[in-house]
């Protein structure tokens, strides 16, 4: 969408005669980027979990964050009571093959469920980061990322777009964007991504044992 802007070599009178569209199409850029944010994440979660369901050779090599959430969420109770629904439900619980480390299924037939992680998913600030990675059974995710990044601030940058996100969403029309705004925003993303897709990949090789899951 930036290329639709125009140019900053262009002269101030035609910039100013095409001000409004820039704007737009700033505001635009802007939002979209944050889908894509959103949408990098999502994948990520959906590709780790696909590869702990195909790598991991047992069981117990799986995480317990993940364990846990394709299991317990069989338990949640609904109203009214429902005896024989309730009951259905907690014998899927327990025939669940996550559900004991020495459960004798195949890699590939785990049933991870990649829905019951990143449903619920939207602006996605740090926090919410936060919460998908625990997800996956990444903590303390955001301090690894920024000792990569060194002085470029990523977790700032993240929840600046967010922020700015939802003012445009919400109709803030004195919510401008800069071009350079958003150049500047795209850097910094594109290495926040480029530092997650390698703490992910880190995490599942180090609980699978194989030194290249992303291959």
């Amino acid at each position: 969408m930036l290329e639709l802007c125009s140019s900053p070599e262009m002269d101030s009178q035609t910039r100013r005669s095409v001000a409004g569209k820039d704007a737009a199409l700033l505001r635009g850029a802007l939002v979209l980027l944050c889908s894509h944010l959103e949408g990098f994440f999502e994948e990520l979660i959906e590709d780790a979990l696909h590869g702990f369901d195909l790598l991991a050779p047992t069981v117990a090599a799986i995480p317990l964050a993940i364990r846990k959430k394709q299991v317990i969420y069989r338990l949640r109770l609904a109203e009214p009571a429902d005896l024989d629904r309730d009951w259905r439900r907690l014998l899927e619980c327990v025939a669940h093959p996550l559900l004991q480390d020495d459960h004798p299924c195949l890699p590939g037939t785990r049933k991870i469920d990649s829905e019951l992680h990143i449903k619920g998913f939207a602006n996605p600030g740090t926090s919410e980061i936060d919460w998908l990675m625990a997800s996956i059974g990444v903590s303390e995710c955001w301090p690894l990322v920024a000792k990569k990044l060194g002085g470029r601030h990523g977790a700032d940058t993240v929840n600046a777009v967010v922020n700015r996100r939802n003012q445009i969403a919400h109709g803030n029309l004195e919510s401008s964007v800069a071009r350079s705004d958003v150049e500047e925003y795209v850097a910094v993303l594109e290495m926040v991504c480029g530092e997650f897709d390698g703490v992910v990949g880190h995490h599942l090789a180090s609980c699978t044992g194989n030194p290249d899951p992303w291959a």
